[in-house]
């Protein structure tokens, strides 16, 4: 039900007290306003107190919480009474909570309904019983369609971008209206070029909701598939699912993917793959730090993962980002304690259930250490395997790297590069270009074949230095995952 629906179903039901948990007072008191004028056919039945003015217009001094809940007992009309963060006061202070009881019994044959409006969702345990719970969620993607026409009517800069509203809308999802409201203003200042300027701005104001989230960390979109060399299966399967995530696939009632576990040798690109989820779906993406949650630094883990989950599915549509799974979720599987293995549980329950627009995007490098659990089907729509970048690959990432360092690739050998480079990640490549055009600086010339081929001859490779455990990380992925190159893919074969 929605708030219309729970307001109008406590009254019928005759509940004197209710509760309701939301950041979106004025949502609330909108909401209230109109129920009270349905019932009571008149405009002023609607009182609302705050600890700083009380009832407004009472004629005795109604500031204090006892003489707000004497002045509602007393008061010889009926009407809707709501009381504006009246949560903190009943904390430590019994006298309130039994004048509360009293009351539940006392109006529940007045037409009177008491109307606790807090952010906090938690009841005083005496309370339980006697109150009406209205967990009231974030604005539906209707309603802010709904808001936004009516914000951007009024922005003059903001009328040419009125198609993009749909869009718009569904990634504010998890946004409050007040937050919504301060978002339309800030993008009525910016000078606005691309469709893009919009969605960064959005993301940006999301990022302002995870820094209160101590587990969760804001990535933004600056990497696209053209920074990421290879990989041409993996790119692919991004590609095929980068609408499904739009209004127009809602509306169509499409499936959105769960998820994928990214698998494989470090330095290969595994989180610079997830990176440019963010870019080529233009959701945001946001890190879930589970050694900062396991640190106890912001309280009980298992109540501080709970809520980063609670948290990212609020403002979803996102990419969830959680980088070397196995150390993380996985390694507490068996050898974590109680309170770990319950974290372990729970979110595998959470990949399993969840109903928002949540994608999961999850690396690992000690593939031995991921329980079975967390691998099979269901809980991410595909397990890719990223191997060691063939020749082609190798080209191509130290194309990459080249123009990123201001050179051109066509004025060095790729083929006596690739053939220097044999059995290199993509990070030692990244590592000797970027070693070679420091060199080249210091030289104070341009960066030549020369620098580079000396820059490679002083990076000893992670597959000389870790071979064993690269033979045996190939073997396990063989018949477990989907190679992420058709290159590997045919070697596999």
């Amino acid at each position: 039900m929605d708030l219309w629906q729970e307001l109008t179903h406590a009254w019928q039901s005759r509940y004197p007290l209710v509760w309701v948990a939301s950041w979106d007072e004025a949502r609330v008191e909108q909401r209230l306003q109109a129920l009270a004028r349905a019932i009571f056919q008149k405009p002023d039945s609607l009182y609302v107190w705050t600890c700083i003015a009380g009832f407004g217009g009472a004629s005795s001094d109604t500031r204090d919480p006892l003489q707000a809940l004497e002045f509602i007992e007393a008061h010889p009309a009926g009407g809707i009474f709501m009381l504006k963060d009246f949560a903190p006061w009943l904390n430590g202070h019994p006298g309130l909570v039994r004048k509360l009881r009293d009351l539940y019994y006392r109006l529940r044959t007045q037409p009177k309904m008491v109307v606790m409006v807090s952010p906090d969702a938690r009841v005083p345990e005496l309370l339980k019983r006697e109150l009406y719970l209205v967990p009231v969620d974030i604005p539906t993607e209707a309603e802010i369609v709904q808001y936004l026409q009516a914000l951007f009517r009024t922005q003059a800069a903001l009328q040419p971008w009125q198609a993009l509203v749909p869009r718009l809308a569904a990634t504010m999802r998890g946004l409050t209206f007040n937050e919504i409201f301060h978002l339309v203003q800030r993008l009525a200042q910016r000078p606005l070029q691309h469709e893009q300027d919009l969605f960064e701005t959005v993301f940006a104001e999301k990022e302002q909701l995870v820094r209160k989230e101590s587990a969760l960390e804001y990535v933004p979109p600056r990497w696209s598939l053209e920074d990421l060399g290879g990989m041409d299966v993996l790119k692919d399967w991004l590609r095929k699912r980068a609408v499904l995530f739009t209004p127009e696939a809602r509306r169509q009632d499409l499936p959105r993917p769960k998820g994928i576990l990214i698998m494989g040798i470090s330095g290969c690109g595994k989180s610079l793959a997830v990176k440019c989820v963010s870019s080529l779906w233009n959701l945001p993406l946001f890190r879930l730090d589970m050694n900062l949650i396991f640190s106890g630094a912001y309280g009980e883990p298992e109540w501080v993962f709970h809520q980063a989950l609670r948290q990212v599915e609020a403002i979803a549509p996102a990419v969830l980002w959680i980088d070397e799974i196995e150390m993380g979720v996985g390694r507490y599987h068996e050898t974590g304690g109680e309170g770990r293995s319950h974290i372990f549980s729970s979110f595998l329950t959470w990949l399993q259930e969840r109903a928002g627009d949540v994608f999961v995007a999850a690396t690992a490098n000690r593939i031995h250490l991921l329980p079975a659990e967390l691998l099979r089907k269901g809980r991410f729509d595909q397990i890719f395997y990223v191997d060691l970048p063939d020749d082609e690959e190798r080209k191509e990432i130290f194309r990459i790297h080249l123009r990123k360092q201001g050179a051109d690739p066509a004025g060095f050998d790729m083929v006596a590069l690739a053939a220097m480079t044999k059995g290199w990640t993509g990070a030692e490549i990244e590592q000797a270009v970027v070693s070679a055009r420091i060199e080249a600086l210091h030289e104070g010339v341009p960066m030549t074949m020369d620098h580079l081929v000396t820059a490679i001859g002083q990076i000893v490779p992670l597959s000389k230095t870790m071979e064993d455990q690269i033979k045996a990380i190939k073997a396990w992925a063989y018949d477990r995952a989907l190679p992420a190159s058709s290159s590997a893919a045919k070697r596999y074969r």
